[in-house]
């Protein structure tokens, strides 16, 4: 059988490619604040994102091979920035410098901005990467996250949101 359609019926149809997009928290639970990518993981379990969640605590160059499974990233960390405790950027790897300095190829001392480098040499980094950086209040060992850092929750999930659409959207 055949359908006709008026001219121009389709003109508004897009084709959309799927794209693989993680969520990925990074960070130690039991060094305070250093927890909040692992925190923040669990907080979008509970509201469901329709992107996966990985919790890749203290994984080192592990990021290197996750990153490669994907098309679009956004990473989860604390990060010294000089600012009031709780206070974030959302920055492209382009636009953001670790001053950190790793000691050794240690599995767990390791440099965010180092994986994604290696991931770019070696043909395996995701177009689009961005970094959610979240000022920490407090680094000392212990479980639980500081109240400056804890307050901003709600603030860094809708900054997560915000973060996704942008990433779907390039």
């Amino acid at each position: 059988m055949l359908h006709a359609f008026p001219q121009g019926a389709f003109h508004s149809l897009r084709v959309v490619r799927y794209t693989r997009i993680a969520v990925i928290g990074i960070g130690n639970p039991l060094m305070g604040d250093d927890g909040i990518g692992p925190r923040l993981i669990e907080e979008l379990k509970l509201l469901g994102t329709g992107v996966e969640l990985i919790d890749i605590g203290t994984g080192g160059m592990q990021l290197v091979h996750v990153l490669a499974g994907y098309d679009a990233v956004l990473l989860i960390d604390a990060a010294d920035m000089g600012v009031d405790p709780g206070e974030f950027r959302v920055l492209s790897p382009e636009n953001a410098v670790s001053v950190k300095e790793c000691r050794s190829y240690s599995l767990h001392d390791w440099d965010i901005m180092r994986s994604i480098e290696i991931s770019n040499e070696i043909g395996e980094a995701p177009q689009r990467i961005l970094i959610l950086a979240i000022q920490p209040g407090s680094l000392r060992m212990g479980e639980g996250i500081s109240p400056e850092v804890e307050s901003g929750i709600p603030r860094y999930i809708g900054e997560i949101n915000a973060a996704l659409d942008r990433l779907m959207l390039r």
